[in-house]
């Protein structure tokens, strides 16, 4: 994977991504397997939803996956965040209620 290395100077964000230097360095890494070892706030989940983003976008009519141990543990920690990188409206309109059968035949 090739990605366009950033042209900023103050180091705090690189792009629309919210990715840190050191975050784009792993994402920048031609490495088969990236294995990163880094503290609670350095950003690994960000950076893996962005690098599910990429691989999706860069890879037409393919499966990506983020795998934590359990299902509510990957939407607890990743969900809003995938769904805010990918800019999808949070929240839905809910669908109008049909009337009931039995409300229906009277």
């Amino acid at each position: 994977m090739t990605v366009a290395t950033p042209n900023t100077s103050t180091g705090k964000s690189i792009g629309d991504l919210g990715l840190r230097r050191a975050q784009f360095k792993v994402l920048a890494s031609r490495a088969r397997f990236r294995v990163v070892v880094a503290g609670r706030r350095f950003g690994k989940t960000r950076l893996a939803l962005v690098m599910l983003i990429v691989v999706a976008l860069r890879y037409a009519h393919t499966r990506n996956w983020y795998v934590a141990p359990t299902r509510p543990w990957a939407k607890d920690v990743a969900w809003e965040d995938l769904k805010n990188l990918l800019g999808v409206n949070t929240v839905l309109p809910l669908p109008p209620k049909r009337p009931s059968q039995q409300q229906a035949s009277r």
